[in-house]
Protein backbone atom coordinates (compact mmCIF):
# COMPACT_ATOMS: atom_id res chain seq x y z
CA UNK A 1 0.00 0.00 0.00
CA UNK A 2 1.20 3.49 -0.57
CA UNK A 3 1.16 5.85 2.13
CA UNK A 4 0.27 8.80 -0.16
CA UNK A 5 -3.41 6.60 -0.35
CA UNK A 6 -3.35 6.48 3.89
CA UNK A 7 -4.83 10.01 4.56
CA UNK A 8 -5.80 10.64 8.27
CA UNK A 9 -8.97 11.83 8.61
CA UNK A 10 -9.59 14.62 11.37
CA UNK A 11 -12.31 13.67 13.40
CA UNK A 12 -15.57 16.32 13.72
CA UNK A 13 -17.31 15.95 16.71
CA UNK A 14 -16.98 16.29 20.24
CA UNK A 15 -16.05 13.73 22.52
CA UNK A 16 -18.31 12.20 25.40
CA UNK A 17 -15.87 14.13 28.10
CA UNK A 18 -16.48 16.82 25.87
CA UNK A 19 -19.79 17.12 25.88
CA UNK A 20 -20.10 16.30 29.60
CA UNK A 21 -18.00 19.46 30.51
CA UNK A 22 -20.50 21.60 28.66
CA UNK A 23 -23.33 20.07 30.39
CA UNK A 24 -21.71 20.59 33.90
CA UNK A 25 -20.96 24.73 32.65
CA UNK A 26 -24.29 25.02 31.74
CA UNK A 27 -26.45 23.33 35.05
CA UNK A 28 -24.17 25.59 36.97
CA UNK A 29 -25.60 28.47 34.86
CA UNK A 30 -28.72 27.34 35.41
CA UNK A 31 -28.15 26.59 38.94
CA UNK A 32 -27.38 30.42 39.50
CA UNK A 33 -30.25 31.80 37.49
CA UNK A 34 -32.68 29.85 38.86
CA UNK A 35 -31.29 30.82 42.65
CA UNK A 36 -31.46 35.26 41.19
CA UNK A 37 -34.93 34.03 40.50
CA UNK A 38 -35.59 33.08 43.88
CA UNK A 39 -33.85 35.73 45.41
CA UNK A 40 -35.96 38.28 43.61
CA UNK A 41 -39.52 36.17 44.26
CA UNK A 42 -38.62 36.78 47.80
CA UNK A 43 -37.76 40.49 47.51
CA UNK A 44 -41.04 41.07 45.38
CA UNK A 45 -43.18 39.43 48.55
CA UNK A 46 -41.29 41.69 50.92
CA UNK A 47 -41.94 45.00 48.71
CA UNK A 48 -45.16 44.15 48.38
CA UNK A 49 -46.06 43.55 52.57
CA UNK A 50 -44.42 47.19 52.55
CA UNK A 51 -46.68 48.04 50.11
CA UNK A 52 -49.50 46.78 51.62
CA UNK A 53 -48.69 48.61 54.82
CA UNK A 54 -48.24 51.69 53.28
CA UNK A 55 -51.43 51.74 51.83
CA UNK A 56 -53.03 51.08 55.26
CA UNK A 57 -51.88 53.68 56.73
CA UNK A 58 -51.89 55.99 54.17
CA UNK A 59 -55.80 55.52 53.99
CA UNK A 60 -55.70 55.75 58.01
CA UNK A 61 -54.28 59.02 57.76
CA UNK A 62 -56.58 60.11 55.79
CA UNK A 63 -59.61 59.53 58.20
CA UNK A 64 -58.01 61.52 60.46
CA UNK A 65 -57.84 64.35 58.39
CA UNK A 66 -61.37 63.79 57.78
CA UNK A 67 -61.98 63.66 61.06
CA UNK A 68 -59.92 66.51 62.96
CA UNK A 69 -62.36 66.59 65.70
CA UNK A 70 -62.10 63.24 66.72
CA UNK A 71 -58.20 63.29 66.62
CA UNK A 72 -57.92 66.23 68.90
CA UNK A 73 -60.25 64.99 71.48
CA UNK A 74 -57.92 61.67 72.24
CA UNK A 75 -60.61 59.87 69.69
CA UNK A 76 -58.28 57.53 67.77
CA UNK A 77 -55.15 57.17 70.12
CA UNK A 78 -57.62 55.35 72.45
CA UNK A 79 -58.74 52.78 69.73
CA UNK A 80 -57.75 49.05 70.58
CA UNK A 81 -57.87 47.40 67.06
CA UNK A 82 -57.71 43.97 69.21
CA UNK A 83 -61.55 44.83 70.03
CA UNK A 84 -62.58 44.92 66.89
CA UNK A 85 -64.47 41.57 65.63
CA UNK A 86 -64.68 41.86 61.88
CA UNK A 87 -66.97 38.97 60.97
CA UNK A 88 -69.62 40.27 63.54
CA UNK A 89 -69.07 43.91 62.66
CA UNK A 90 -68.66 45.22 66.21
CA UNK A 91 -66.21 46.55 68.61
CA UNK A 92 -65.95 45.62 72.07
CA UNK A 93 -69.21 43.81 71.61
CA UNK A 94 -71.04 46.72 70.64
CA UNK A 95 -72.61 46.87 66.99
CA UNK A 96 -70.79 49.19 64.57
CA UNK A 97 -73.13 52.01 63.39
CA UNK A 98 -72.48 52.59 59.48
CA UNK A 99 -71.42 56.04 58.61
CA UNK A 100 -71.26 55.73 55.10
CA UNK A 101 -73.79 54.06 52.71
CA UNK A 102 -72.77 50.28 52.60
CA UNK A 103 -74.66 48.45 49.41
CA UNK A 104 -78.12 48.68 50.16
CA UNK A 105 -78.16 50.53 53.52
CA UNK A 106 -77.95 53.94 53.89
CA UNK A 107 -75.72 55.74 56.15
CA UNK A 108 -76.31 56.53 60.07
CA UNK A 109 -75.72 60.21 60.71
CA UNK A 110 -72.45 59.71 63.22
CA UNK A 111 -70.82 61.66 66.44
CA UNK A 112 -67.25 62.38 65.52
CA UNK A 113 -66.22 59.55 67.84
CA UNK A 114 -68.98 56.70 66.23
CA UNK A 115 -66.86 58.25 62.48
CA UNK A 116 -63.56 57.26 64.88
CA UNK A 117 -64.46 54.03 65.35
CA UNK A 118 -66.26 53.52 62.11
CA UNK A 119 -62.67 54.57 60.06
CA UNK A 120 -60.89 52.31 62.25
CA UNK A 121 -62.89 49.19 61.43
CA UNK A 122 -62.90 49.97 57.82
CA UNK A 123 -59.48 49.93 57.59
CA UNK A 124 -58.76 47.20 60.42
CA UNK A 125 -61.58 45.10 58.60
CA UNK A 126 -60.70 45.61 55.13
CA UNK A 127 -57.11 44.80 55.31
CA UNK A 128 -57.84 41.51 56.97
CA UNK A 129 -56.53 39.76 54.12
CA UNK A 130 -53.68 41.88 52.93
CA UNK A 131 -50.96 41.90 55.62
CA UNK A 132 -50.24 38.42 57.57
CA UNK A 133 -50.90 38.88 61.06
CA UNK A 134 -51.03 42.37 60.75
CA UNK A 135 -51.78 44.78 63.33
CA UNK A 136 -52.25 48.50 63.86
CA UNK A 137 -51.90 50.91 66.57
CA UNK A 138 -52.41 54.98 66.90
CA UNK A 139 -49.73 56.28 69.31
CA UNK A 140 -50.04 59.74 70.26
CA UNK A 141 -47.12 61.87 70.56
CA UNK A 142 -48.64 64.40 73.29
CA UNK A 143 -48.03 68.08 72.41
CA UNK A 144 -48.04 69.83 75.71
CA UNK A 145 -47.71 67.51 78.47
CA UNK A 146 -48.61 69.92 81.09
CA UNK A 147 -52.07 70.51 80.47
CA UNK A 148 -53.24 67.14 82.16
CA UNK A 149 -54.47 65.32 78.72
CA UNK A 150 -52.94 62.49 77.25
CA UNK A 151 -52.95 63.42 73.37
CA UNK A 152 -53.22 67.59 73.54
CA UNK A 153 -55.09 68.96 70.29
CA UNK A 154 -52.58 69.52 67.65
CA UNK A 155 -50.50 66.13 69.03
CA UNK A 156 -48.75 64.54 66.23
CA UNK A 157 -50.24 60.70 65.68
CA UNK A 158 -48.17 58.16 65.05
CA UNK A 159 -50.19 55.27 62.79
CA UNK A 160 -48.01 51.94 63.11
CA UNK A 161 -48.67 48.91 61.24
CA UNK A 162 -46.88 45.45 61.91
CA UNK A 163 -47.08 42.44 59.94
CA UNK A 164 -45.26 39.02 60.42
CA UNK A 165 -42.11 38.67 58.17
CA UNK A 166 -41.83 35.43 56.43
CA UNK A 167 -38.15 34.47 55.90
CA UNK A 168 -38.43 36.02 52.25
CA UNK A 169 -38.38 39.31 54.12
CA UNK A 170 -34.89 40.33 55.06
CA UNK A 171 -35.23 43.84 55.12
CA UNK A 172 -35.21 45.12 59.01
CA UNK A 173 -36.56 48.03 61.07
CA UNK A 174 -34.93 48.59 64.16
CA UNK A 175 -38.42 50.18 65.66
CA UNK A 176 -40.00 46.83 64.89
CA UNK A 177 -40.99 44.06 67.24
CA UNK A 178 -38.49 40.67 66.80
CA UNK A 179 -39.72 38.82 63.57
CA UNK A 180 -42.60 41.61 62.74
CA UNK A 181 -41.76 43.92 59.85
CA UNK A 182 -43.63 47.61 60.25
CA UNK A 183 -44.37 50.70 58.96
CA UNK A 184 -44.57 54.11 61.18
CA UNK A 185 -46.31 57.20 59.31
CA UNK A 186 -46.30 60.38 61.58
CA UNK A 187 -49.96 62.44 60.93
CA UNK A 188 -50.57 65.85 62.42
CA UNK A 189 -54.53 65.93 62.19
Amino acid sequence: MNDSHLILKKEIGFSLFEALIALLVLSIGLLGASSMQLSALNNNQGAYSRFQAVNIANELSERIHANVVAADSELYANIDFTKFDCDAKSYDGSVIDYCSDYKETDATECAASQMATFDAYEVYCGSKDLLLGREINIICQDSDTGDGIDCSPASIHTLQVIWEKGDWDQLSDGNCPENKGCINLDVLP
